[in-house]
């Protein structure tokens, strides 16, 4: 029997864990998630527990090239 792989619509996000996003604070790393929340390690080694939504908002806006709504956070 295959062992079924998650997707991204499976998590309701595109995070991984180990991998490198970014938000209006910088690049980080994502270092654990637990619905509804996530920790992230920024370069500077400083850790953030956040909520999941709010993160994959703001991935998203950067990713359709709209940083005019992170000002408004």
């Amino acid at each position: 029997m295959k062992k079924r792989t998650r997707t991204v619509k499976d998590e309701g996000h595109p995070f991984k864990i180990g991998q490198q996003y970014r938000n209006r604070d910088g690049v980080y790393q994502v270092i654990s998630i637990s619905e509804p929340n996530m920790v992230i390690r920024y370069g500077n080694g400083r850790t953030v527990e956040s909520p999941i939504a709010l993160q994959a908002r703001i991935w998203e806006n950067i990713q359709d090239g709209d940083d005019g709504e992170l000002e408004s956070l």
